[in-house]
């Protein structure tokens, strides 16, 4: 996956184009993140960095981990159903903390 990714090139100046966490700035938006702690396709250890690079720049995020989960919650329609009833809940928090009308189903 990485040499898809990277295309062969793994200079410094292409890893970190590439590195989420190294983008972040105060113009990023509230971010919601889920993931698999099954990932074999991404590591975890990503949106773990990109989490901690958020709440520094401190934007609002919140990270939901699944347990024994692989990439994309393949076959797992209970866990995405309750992954997007968290999201939405998050959206809704977000937006009432900031004066905003909330997301309905």
């Amino acid at each position: 996956m990485r040499n898809i990714i990277l295309g062969g090139d793994e200079s410094p100046e292409k890893i970190d184009g590439l590195s989420l966490h190294k983008q972040v700035s105060k113009k990023t938006p509230p971010t919601f993140l889920s993931h698999g702690d099954a990932d074999t396709i991404i590591d975890i250890r990503n949106s773990n960095l990109y989490r901690d690079a958020l709440a520094a720049k401190g934007i609002e995020n919140e990270m939901v981990v699944e347990k024994g989960l692989d990439h994309g919650y393949r076959g797992h329609q209970l866990q995405n159903t309750l992954l997007a009833d968290s999201a939405l809940a998050w959206i809704n928090r977000l937006f009432s903390e900031h004066d905003h009308k909330g997301v309905t189903k």
